[in-house]
């Protein structure tokens, strides 16, 4: 009797590791759930909160229109990949807010980062931290936030928008929220 278990386990370590295997290949690695989407909550709010830049505060109450949120770093190379997606964005719908939050950022570095490249951000909340960015679900940087005008957050992007993401998913949504948008595409 031992020997055939013996004998078995290989066999059904090998069929463990196909089904895993199998799992991984159907799900698409940028659909990581969110647990704040999935639950349908509110975003955490950005309320008051006080921004990198103090000429574009956060307003009092962010949950009255459709936003975006942008977790940026100015050491962060896929941030720079994306940054001219974010500023098309921002060009394209400028009546909709884009937040960010720079994560574990220097403050100097950062804004001599947004000097060198543009700041499409409607305010900056700075994240020395990690603690504001914990509380978005952030996994690291960068990722993005869509929250509709209920205060709900809609997509949940881990890593950096890209061409794909911005025509397949983020613009999609963007006009189901009927914002008027300019004739400039993202690039």
């Amino acid at each position: 009797m031992m020997s055939l278990t013996l004998r078995l386990l290989p066999l059904l370590v090998v069929s463990a590791l196909m089904v895993g295997l199998y799992q991984g290949f159907k799900t698409d690695p940028h659909r990581i759930p969110s647990p704040l989407m999935e639950t349908q909550q509110k975003a955490p709010s950005l309320n008051g909160t006080p921004s990198l830049t103090p000429e574009n505060p956060f307003p009092q109450n962010t949950q009255t229109q459709p936003y975006i949120v942008n977790v940026f770093a100015s050491w962060c190379l896929p941030c720079r990949y994306e940054h001219p997606l974010i500023t098309a964005l921002s060009q394209q719908f400028p009546h909709m807010p884009i937040y960010a939050i720079n994560y574990k950022d220097k403050k100097e570095d950062a804004l001599s980062w947004l000097r060198r490249y543009g700041n499409p951000y409607t305010a900056i909340a700075p994240d020395h931290d990690g603690t504001l960015s914990i509380t978005w679900g952030v996994g690291g940087v960068p990722e993005t936030f869509i929250v509709d005008g209920e205060g709900i957050i809609r997509y949940h992007l881990r890593g950096p928008i890209t061409q794909r993401t911005m025509e397949h998913h983020v613009l999609p949504l963007l006009a189901s929220f009927a914002l008027p948008a300019t004739a400039i595409a993202p690039r």
